[in-house]
């Protein structure tokens, strides 16, 4: 976040900061020396790999399965939590 000289929040970034998907495929190019002609079939092989594993999520959840999200709380369990009503 950015604050402004009085303290406050400025909605103003500095883009130029910031790397374009390009650039940043330029520099991984140049720092590691690989071959970037093949990048789209990888990121489409990513975004499959993650479909696959949204899917199997979803599916898991709808049927109520208790399988563990990786941190050892179940699906029931984040269900209960998600639902709960919050006391902010």
């Amino acid at each position: 976040m950015l604050l402004d000289q009085s303290g406050h929040f400025s909605h103003t970034h500095h883009a130029e900061a910031l790397y374009t998907r390009d650039r940043f495929v330029e520099r991984y190019a140049e720092r590691t020396g690989r071959d970037m002609t093949h990048l789209g079939y990888h990121e489409v092989l990513g975004i499959f790999k993650l479909a696959v594993i949204s899917n199997r999520s979803t599916i898991a959840f709808i049927e109520a399965r208790p399988t563990t999200n990786g941190f050892g709380i179940s699906t029931r369990a984040f269900a209960a939590w998600w639902s709960a009503p919050r006391r902010w």
